[in-house]
């Protein structure tokens, strides 16, 4: 998972290909798409989407932050 900017309409989250069954799972969730260009899915930034995230994949979930140059895993 990307950690979004507190103005982010939505969060971004990079499946694994070998996570499956996680990735079928948060296609059900409300709200999930995906953008093929990046590669990523996404869902609407909101506490309880956040909440489910860390349900569905639990200790495989990593939060990473993004600047302009560098990926910092948390």
């Amino acid at each position: 998972m990307h950690k979004p900017l507190p103005k982010s309409k939505r969060i971004k989250v990079h499946i694994p290909y070998p996570l499956k069954d996680e990735r079928t799972a948060f296609k059900k969730l409300n709200t999930s798409f995906y953008h093929p260009t990046q590669k990523l899915w996404s869902i609407v930034n909101t506490e309880e989407n956040k909440a489910e995230l860390k349900r569905l994949f639990k200790e495989k979930l990593e939060i990473k932050i993004i600047t302009a140059n560098t990926v910092y895993k948390t």
